[in-house]
């Protein structure tokens, strides 16, 4: 017989409130980003003010009261000088000669990501205010190559996050691909090729047998098979040759690398400014964070004071001014815990990376242990999505000045895609290993990958294949 019973169990749930969606918001913004929020709020918000004294960038307390051993003023030093020596390289200051500018004021130039140029294209064209912000959501996962592969997974976040259907999404995705630079927001370096063509048909400017090459015969095109694609194409060779030497000198397999071709400004695009150094003093691992915010903003005492004194129903306010004392209060303290909670995940994260991969940072790539972010969310006490948030596009330099991207740490390959890249490196440049060649070294070193693999890693590092790799 059925039993029906009412039992209670507890179930622990994540409740959303709106400082829980400000903080993973500010997660993912730069220090220059909140900057310019605490401007926007220190004007819209009268009860918040910028604070005067100096925060210790390590624990959040006045310097003078902290006890981290970043306080000593050697390592404090050697640590700033470092910073400004990175900094310098992308970033650079100009400062107007007027009598009245403000030092506050000076204008910070930086060199945009093409992410941030893509968001700044979108704005012209128009979109309903949820289409613009799933646009500029779906451009955050556009990868360093230009590619954007969204799973079903992706699509449903998208979706929930946006309320908007599939169909909605793939009509702002054509939009994004309708974008400079040309390629952007396609799957693959075929479909980048072919875009680019397409473009390159428009003014007239096409090899008529190169289209049919890339649509029809793609791996004949990468293995560069002359005879195969002649006898294919019913064409002599010297036209097959032409039209792949047009392909060659005219397109890029990655979108990104498309900007070589155009009069598109963007500068510095191979140069990642990192956003933690990771070093070693007294033989041990520390991670020194670059993007800090500089500005320190606190709740005006006058304000504080008033707040008080209607808590403790000793106010003469009238009943307006008391309730605009209040939120204005509320908001100051939830701008300011937001961005302090952002620099405590932000600190944490890469101090517990530093933790698990210090014989990496250390030694190289040899050493490297498996590492999830479910692990480093487990360690902290914090949702997987949030680790994945706050490490998003975000670059990290090792002792040895190699740039790497945090997301690069979660790759299992990742030890197997260095050992490739040298072996290419250090090949013959008129006589270069082929795929099937690399295996046989790889598996001779200890790694037991099949060729596919090989050939999978590769195109994944934008090396292209030995025939188009060779010198003549």
């Amino acid at each position: 017989m059925l039993r029906l019973d009412q039992t209670q169990k507890p179930i622990q749930v994540q409740k959303i409130t709106p400082n829980l969606v400000l903080t993973q918001k500010v997660l993912q913004l730069t220090a220059l980003q909140i900057e310019k929020e605490i401007y926007q709020e220190l004007q819209n918000n009268p009860a918040l003010e910028l604070s005067e004294e100096t925060i210790c960038q390590q624990c959040g307390l006045n310097i003078q009261s902290c006890n981290c051993e970043n306080k000593n003023i050697e390592n404090i030093e050697a640590i700033t000088n470092r910073l400004l020596q990175l900094a310098s390289n992308n970033y650079q200051y100009e400062t107007s000669n007027e009598e009245d500018d403000y030092n506050e004021h000076n204008i910070l130039k930086y060199e945009k990501t093409f992410q941030e140029c893509l968001i700044e294209e979108l704005k012209f064209l128009k979109l309903k205010e949820e289409h613009y912000k799933a646009g500029e959501y779906i451009i955050s996962l556009i990868d360093e190559n230009g590619f954007l592969n969204l799973n079903s997974l992706d699509y449903e976040e998208i979706s929930n996050k946006f309320e908007i259907s599939p169909e909605e999404i793939n009509n702002i995705i054509r939009k994004i691909q309708s974008l400079e630079p040309i390629g952007i927001g396609v799957q693959s370096p075929k479909e980048a090729l072919l875009k680019q063509l397409e473009e390159l048909e428009l003014s007239g400017k096409v090899n008529s047998i190169s289209k049919t090459i890339l649509k029809y015969y793609w791996d004949d095109f990468l293995k560069e098979d002359i005879k195969k694609l002649s006898k294919k194409l019913k064409a002599k060779t010297e036209e097959v040759k032409k039209a792949i030497n047009f392909i060659k000198n005219n397109l890029s397999p990655y979108p990104i690398n498309v900007l070589n071709f155009r009069n598109f400004k963007l500068h510095n695009l191979n140069t990642v400014k990192p956003d933690v150094i990771f070093t070693i003093r007294d033989g041990k691992v520390c991670s020194d964070f670059t993007d800090e915010v500089r500005l320190n903003v606190k709740i005006n005492p006058l304000y504080l004071e008033l707040y008080e004194k209607i808590k403790h129903n000793n106010s003469n306010l009238k009943k307006e001014e008391k309730q605009h004392i209040k939120e204005c209060i509320l908001r100051a303290k939830a701008f300011i815990n937001c961005i302090q909670t952002r620099k405590n995940i932000l600190n944490g994260i890469f101090n517990t990376i530093a933790k698990h991969q210090a014989d990496f940072i250390k030694y190289g790539f040899s050493k490297l242990k498996p590492l999830r972010r479910k692990d480093i969310a487990r360690e902290l006490s914090i949702s997987e999505s949030t680790v994945s948030r706050a490490l998003s596009n975000r670059y990290f330099s090792l002792p040895s000045g190699e740039i790497m991207s945090f997301d690069s740490l979660f790759d299992s390959s990742l030890y197997a895609k260095e050992f490739i890249k040298k072996i290419i490196a250090n090949e013959d440049k008129k006589k270069p290993f082929s795929d099937e060649s690399i295996t046989k070294i790889m598996n001779q070193n200890g790694f037991k990958l099949a060729r596919r693999t090989i050939t999978k890693y590769r195109e994944e590092l934008k090396i292209l294949p030995a025939n188009l790799r060779k010198e003549k």
